[in-house]
């Protein structure tokens, strides 16, 4: 059996003020809270996690019990137009329903960006919510009320104050307080966390990179506790993390803040983040082999109202992976984390990493807290921070293209055995590369990631037809489903038609742009890819060598999604359409 990959743009068509190396915050949208739920339909999974022998406590018997698996919730909207999904990763004491809906009610973020055509994946940290814990495996903690409100709810209530940035704090809904139904709705979210804070990093750390491992390239978002796990991610799967969103990450660097009461100086603990932004060993050049051999150093603060950091004496190892993903750091004005959140971006700045810094005060977003996401102006952040940073990267990544169909087929399609044969179809997104080292690991993700819309019987006979026109279909036990309104029935010549089309064609014409050996499993691919300008190429292709016209290309699903993708790309990197061909209304 054969696999042959086609491919066509992204299909992304973006409107932003965006511009490569930085991005606006002038969105103009309408972020009111009487926004109905996003449709999305839902799945789950659970992944990572392996098994121990262990006793219980109070029990004499030693049983195999598995631990470190994390709960994964996939919510697909009806419509999924970004080619990344979003994982979103929440912090200390947290579960997933933080993503969900606000304390009072409002839509959240989840729902923002699923109606902005992003799948989402919402997760529970291993130990916590719906990721068991096994008894006995360390201890665990949870937040009394009085932090939740001195920390998280009303800081600016507190006498003294916590911080001195607590005095601006607005956002939050309600009264903060215990009594108040808000406060009582978020309190009653809240669940144990295990105090063993490594041991919780070494879980997370393996099944987060297994969920990636899993999904493919993503955007990946964390909060607070999750923030050095984002860093870890980063880490460990460059290719994977599409670009990372930190909001307010556990920090700063080296040791927790000695506060509150506010104070300057660091708590003595050993460590917190040893690594500089995370618990645990990573990447950096020169390499170490454990954290005692980072030279650092304690510097002045930057202001009264600001603490001491921890930096690497010069000259600075670099964070070498890190530093290949995009990195959004966003820091509320009112939270505890304005005390020093401007250190973790200095340690990652002077380690190589290019980091977005947003103090939503800088981009007139005042009053906000620590859950700046479950705050009244939650949709206002996302709106006008997060989703015009994911479309300056999409911008910027003008080189990832859609798989848009994995098509097999054997040498009995084509002479009209009797027998019947399957042809998958499915779409999905991939992104490929600028190189083909890179490509190499995209590729092993897609049978994993392409999984069939449809599934068509070949018969004997060579006929081809929309949905609901041809008999042969009607008589098929398969569905039409193919992305909810292109269908069509394929016969082995069409296959082989575009098959000499995209393999042929484009192989001779621009012999520069495939990535030779790209052997990743014989039995589900077999055939070379390529990657390119798809743009320039989508004017070349139709006009320069005339293969297609548009009375074919209206009539076949294929042609359909090329005409498709390549209107959405040439208005995305504004190429010149000179015939008018992709704006036909009937092309």
């Amino acid at each position: 059996m054969t696999l042959t990959l086609f491919w066509i743009s992204t299909a992304l068509v973006v409107q932003s003020n965006a511009c490569f190396g930085a991005f606006a915050f002038d969105r103009n949208e309408d972020i009111t809270h009487n926004v109905t739920e996003t449709y999305a339909s839902r799945t789950y999974f659970y992944v990572g996690g392996h098994y121990v022998n262990a006793t219980l406590p109070g029990s004499n018997t030693t049983g195999q019990y598995m631990v470190g698996q994390i709960y994964v919730e996939k919510l697909l909207p009806r419509s999924v137009t970004r080619q990344y999904p979003i994982i979103f990763i929440s912090g200390n004491g947290q579960t997933s329903t933080n993503f969900l809906n606000t304390p009072d009610g409002r839509e959240g973020w989840a729902s923002y960006f699923l109606r902005h055509g992003y799948t989402a994946y919402l997760t529970d940290q291993s130990s916590r919510g719906r990721s068991s814990f096994l008894p006995g495996d360390g201890g665990l903690t949870a937040f009394p009320t009085a932090q939740e409100e001195s920390l998280f709810t009303a800081p600016e209530k507190q006498r003294p104050l916590p911080y001195p940035q607590s005095a601006l704090h607005t956002q939050w809904p309600g009264a903060g307080l215990v009594g108040d139904p808000i406060f009582d709705a978020f309190y009653a979210s809240q669940v144990q966390a295990l105090s063993n804070g490594t041991l919780q990093a070494m879980y997370n750390n393996v099944s987060y990179n297994a969920l990636l491992d899993k999904i493919g390239p993503s955007f990946v978002v964390t909060h607070s506790q999750s923030g050095p796990y984002g860093f870890s991610l980063a880490d460990a799967r460059p290719a994977l993390v599409k670009g990372l969103i930190s909001l307010e990450p556990q920090g700063p660097p080296i040791e927790n803040w000695n506060g509150p009461p506010f104070q300057s100086d660091y708590s003595t603990t050993g460590g917190a983040r040893s690594y500089g932004l995370t618990p645990l060993p990573v990447h950096y050049d020169p390499p170490v082999s454990s954290a005692a051999e980072l030279n650092i150093e304690l510097v002045a603060a930057r202001n009264p109202n600001s603490s001491k950091c921890y930096r690497q004496a010069e000259p600075a190892r670099q964070l070498v992976n890190i530093a290949k993903v995009p990195n959004l750091l966003i820091t509320s004005e009112a939270g505890y984390h304005a005390v020093y959140d401007y250190c973790t971006v200095d340690w990652a700045i002077q380690a190589g990493v290019k980091v977005d810094h947003v103090p939503l005060e800088t981009v007139g977003i005042n009053g906000n807290g620590h859950f700046m996401f479950l705050e009244q102006n939650s949709l206002e952040i996302a709106a006008k921070v997060v989703s015009p940073w994911l479309e300056k990267l999409a911008v910027s990544n003008s080189n990832s293209i859609l798989c848009v169909m994995v098509v097999s087929w054997d040498s009995s399609l084509t002479n009209h055995s009797s027998h019947q044969q399957q042809i998958h179809i499915c779409i999905t997104h991939i992104a490929i590369n600028p190189s083909c080292e890179a490509a190499q690991h995209d590729l092993a993700m897609l049978h994993r990631r392409c999984v069939p819309l449809r599934f068509a019987r070949l018969r004997p006979s060579d006929s081809f037809g929309m949905c609901g026109t041809s008999t042969q279909l009607e008589a098929a036990s398969y569905p039409c489903t193919l992305h909810g309104e292109h269908h069509s029935w394929l016969s082995a010549r069409h296959i082989s038609y575009w098959y000499k089309i995209f393999e042929g064609v484009l192989s001779e014409r621009f012999p520069d742009i495939f990535c030779p050996g790209l052997d990743v499993e014989p039995r589900i691919w077999s055939s070379q890819v390529f990657h390119f300008r798809l743009a320039q190429w989508c004017v070349d292709f139709l006009y320069v060598d005339e293969l297609l016209d548009c009375e074919y290309l209206s009539s076949d699903i294929f042609g359909h999604w090329l005409v498709y993708g390549c209107h959405a790309l040439l208005e995305a990197e504004r190429v010149e359409d000179p015939g008018g061909l992709f704006r036909q209304t009937n092309c």
